[in-house]
C-alpha cells in the first residue's frame, strides 16, 4: 500500500508496534472476511488515515506467476467517512 506522501506498508517487512509506542510507519491489521468460489471480501484496519491524494494498492505473487497489479483510489472518501466516526470511549 502506497500513500500519496511516499509512506508505504508492505507485508514483507512489517511488525506490530508495542502498546507504548506510536508506530513510525503505517500499520495494517486484518479484521476478517469470507467468501467462496470467485468472490471473497476481506476487511482491514489501517493506521493512520492516509493523506489526501491517491492510495495505491499493489499486489503480486511471483511463485504463482501472478505479475504485479496496481489499483489507486482517492483517499478523500476514506478521510470523509472517518469524519463520521463516533468516539465510543475516551482513552
Amino acid at each position: 500500500m502506497l500513500f500519496s506522501d511516499g509512506t508505504k506498508w508492505t507485508n514483507l517487512d512489517w511488525r506490530y508496534p508495542s502498546h507504548d509506542e506510536e508506530p513510525s510507519r503505517p500499520v495494517v491489521s486484518g479484521r476478517g472476511g469470507g467468501g467462496g468460489g470467485d468472490e471473497w471480501e476481506m476487511s482491514y484496519w489501517v493506521w493512520p488515515l492516509p493523506p489526501e491524494g491517491d492510495m495505491t494498492f499493489v499486489a503480486s505473487w511471483p511463485i504463482r506467476k501472478i505479475p504485479e497489479q496496481r489499483a489507486a483510489v482517492d483517499a478523500s472518501e476514506l478521510r470523509a467517512r472517518a469524519e463520521d466516526a463516533e468516539i465510543v470511549w475516551e482513552d
